[in-house]
């Protein structure tokens, strides 16, 4: 029988394992005139060398281009991926993908952790004049809501990151409720065994509340707290089975009160995380025009 102590090294050992092969597979094909450069396992760098030559000039925010911080739903196909890659590299972004892996989602001091390194990796010499646009995917908020919980604890030392972040894309957003995010694992990971997947889920974290749903919590609460006040969007249905609208609706009109610029596109009947591929055409006339009232794209340019 193993000791509590060798139950939890085993538990450790196979949540990274299994995350890293899931971050292995997500992995965006690169554009023409792109150029890839590895940051570390998780982390892609996407240079648009082609951005210059574009017929309006590459969109630039005191003189650089913007950069997208783009955090990917898990298990994320490179095909799927690229897509929304190529949107930005088509308007003269560039792009940084940083991945998650489901470890980090399942024992959150691990997240918490990556979260802190990509705060500083927007502060590292090649990024820290980047105007910042963020686009974050189902349980990949989840990552940037970890990324906001070391803001909050320290908001002079990450000032420079909050107030370069020009705007905020947010795409099937999963509600924080245990239950959805035991459905939402099931549903993304692995569909042929979602019931189990399910079942596993939900004991897994009731068995470590403590070291699990206590900081998930924690970083809801911090994302609802968001102290980036940059004008945001969301795109999401009525018929998510990991979004509650109505809880998200809550969150907009939180964040509008506060004052921040709130817009969203909502359809009755859509796929989650897959909104663009479902409504291509409504996807990408939101998109350009809330791009557009940032002034992070010309006004000519056409995504």
């Amino acid at each position: 029988m193993l000791t509590h102590s060798l139950k939890k090294v085993w538990l450790a050992y196979n949540i990274r394992t299994l995350g890293t092969a899931i971050s292995m597979a997500a992995r965006p094909v690169t554009a023409s005139g792109v150029t890839a450069h590895k940051i570390s396992k998780k982390v892609t760098f996407y240079a648009n060398e082609s951005a210059a030559a574009a017929p309006h000039g590459p969109p630039q925010v005191g003189g650089v281009r913007p950069l997208l911080v783009l955090f990917p739903w898990l298990g994320s196909r490179p095909k799927a991926l690229s897509k929304y890659c190529e949107i930005y590299f088509r308007v003269g972004f560039d792009v940084l993908i940083v991945e998650s892996e489901l470890s980090q989602f399942l024992w959150p001091r691990w997240g918490l952790e990556y979260g802190a390194n990509i705060l500083d990796l927007l502060q590292d010499d090649r990024f820290v004049s980047r105007p910042l646009l963020v686009h974050a995917f189902s349980i990949g908020g989840y990552l940037f809501a970890q990324m906001l919980t070391h803001i909050a604890r320290d908001p002079q030392r990450y000032r420079g990151v909050t107030e370069r972040v020009q705007g905020q894309v947010y795409d099937s957003l999963v509600d924080g409720s245990l239950e959805r995010i035991a459905v939402g694992l099931g549903k993304s990971m692995f569909p042929n065994f979602e019931g189990l997947v399910r079942w596993l889920s939900l004991l897994y974290f009731r068995a470590l509340e403590k070291q699990t749903l206590e900081q998930l919590n924690s970083a809801v609460v911090e994302f609802w707290n968001n102290p980036i006040t940059a004008p945001s969007l969301f795109f999401y249905s009525e018929d998510d089975p990991l979004c509650d609208p109505r809880k998200l609706e809550e969150l907009m009109e939180l964040w509008s009160k506060r004052g921040t610029p709130v817009q969203c596109r909502k359809w009755a009947r859509s796929i989650h995380a897959g909104h663009l591929r479902q409504h291509p055409q409504e996807y990408l006339t939101t998109l350009e025009h809330f791009l557009c009232t940032l002034n992070l794209v010309p006004l000519k340019a056409k995504i």
